[in-house]
């Protein structure tokens, strides 16, 4: 699917991928962002989005090809 994506069309893709974008150490991340990479994909949410009384994990994902045409409200 990744490799039929346009580079001049914008686009999103976003899930609940189960990967922790704070844990920037783990091997699965590294390989998961190295797959977006190669299809410049850039990473929208920063805040938790799994809080428990113990941890807070970035599990939500959104990913775009243009991030510089989205505004915060």
């Amino acid at each position: 699917m990744l490799l039929k994506l346009r580079s001049d069309v914008e686009w999103y893709f976003l899930g609940d991928f189960n990967i922790c974008f704070k844990q920037k150490n783990h091997l699965l991340y590294m390989i998961f962002c190295n797959i977006l990479n190669m299809f410049d994909m850039e990473q929208i949410i920063n805040d938790p989005t799994r809080i428990t009384p113990t941890t807070a994990s970035v599990l939500d994902l959104i990913f775009s090809s243009h991030k510089d045409e989205i505004v915060a409200v």
